[in-house]
């Protein structure tokens, strides 16, 4: 019995380069996401905005009720954030074309959970909280958030997937 020879397919050349073609798609691996990265980016954008928000606060004529309320919007913008991480499970390997869905998933969970949140805080805490300082801050620790999740998970995709 005489053995097949194998042939070159015709997207490889037969130089030894490797073309486009021959170099694994993002769709064949299998990864996880830096969960402890997307965790401290989010946590230090709160963190950032709230020491911000403190500062514009002592420097401005504003008084305690807006201080207490920009920092009880950014914290529960920051447990949003935080449950939509979990609702992505960046511990799991999955195909890195699954992650986009899965992060757009997430993302979509915060854009609609964070108002939910904060109109349930805001009603049951009302006479204790200025409304548009908790408005302002929630808008603005759910864009840092989401400016900083954005980077880490460009940054890890580049890492892992270099063209």
């Amino acid at each position: 019995m005489k053995l097949a020879e194998v042939q070159p397919t015709p997207s490889r050349s037969t130089s030894g380069s490797r073309s486009p073609q021959d170099l694994p798609s993002a769709a064949d691996h299998a990864v996880t996401l830096p969960v402890s990265l997307l965790l401290w980016s989010m946590i230090g954008c709160c963190l950032l905005a709230a020491a911000m928000w403190a500062a514009a606060v002592a420097l401005g004529p504003w008084h305690r009720a807006e201080l207490t309320s920009g920092l009880t919007g950014m914290s529960l913008t920051l447990v949003m954030s935080m449950l939509g991480l979990l609702v992505m499970s960046p511990w799991k390997r999955r195909l890195a074309v699954d992650w986009m869905t899965m992060w757009l998933g997430a993302t979509v969970f915060r854009v609609l959970g964070t108002p939910v949140a904060a109109f349930l805080l805001y009603s049951a805490a009302s006479p204790w909280l200025a409304i548009k300082p908790f408005g302002l801050s929630v808008a603005v620790a759910y864009l840092a958030t989401l400016f900083a999740e954005s980077a880490v998970l460009a940054l890890h995709f580049r890492r892992c997937f270099p063209t």
